[in-house]
């Protein structure tokens, strides 16, 4: 299992923690875990792995395929923003990034950009993210596929 372990709400970096569950005493703990004491939470959990304090966004477009955790490291706070964002791809062996890319997607034109506060990485090539304009009061689904993220460069 894998948690990002933030110090505040609003901070955009944090430690990935990876673990393997021993016992749960019950199935409401699990939505406790990044605010346990630190004692109860290694009670709970075998050879924990943490990773360096990284960039990684606000944790909502945090997911894993079979080697890779990835992360779209974006502000959360950011309204109708043009701006780039970076996608992180990180070892699940280490908890070390290996890679980053930026992207942007737009519609029309790049001015009218789309910052994607949440997404779900499908496996290593594809994404899949969802944009909310509150002044529009609509959502948008993108599917973004990339031609090589995983391949030796």
């Amino acid at each position: 299992m894998y948690a990002t372990m933030y110090k505040s709400p609003h901070n955009t970096r944090a430690h990935i923690v990876a673990y393997k569950l021993k016992n749960v005493p019950n199935r409401y703990i699990m939505q406790k875990l990044p605010w346990l004491p630190w004692g109860q939470f290694t009670r709970l959990a075998s050879k924990i792995k943490i990773s360096p304090y990284i960039k990684l966004g606000h944790g909502q477009a945090f997911s894993a395929t079979h080697k890779y955790i990835y992360a779209i490291a974006n502000d959360h706070l950011l309204r109708h923003s043009s701006q780039s964002e970076e996608i992180m791809q990180i070892s699940k062996k280490n908890l070390q990034i290996k890679r980053i890319w930026t992207f942007k997607i737009w519609n029309k034109s790049a001015k009218d950009g789309r910052y994607m506060h949440n997404a779900t990485f499908l496996n290593d090539n594809k994404f899949v993210a969802v944009y909310h304009s509150s002044t529009k009061h609509r959502f948008e689904y993108w599917e973004v596929t990339a031609m090589v993220i995983v391949g030796n460069q």
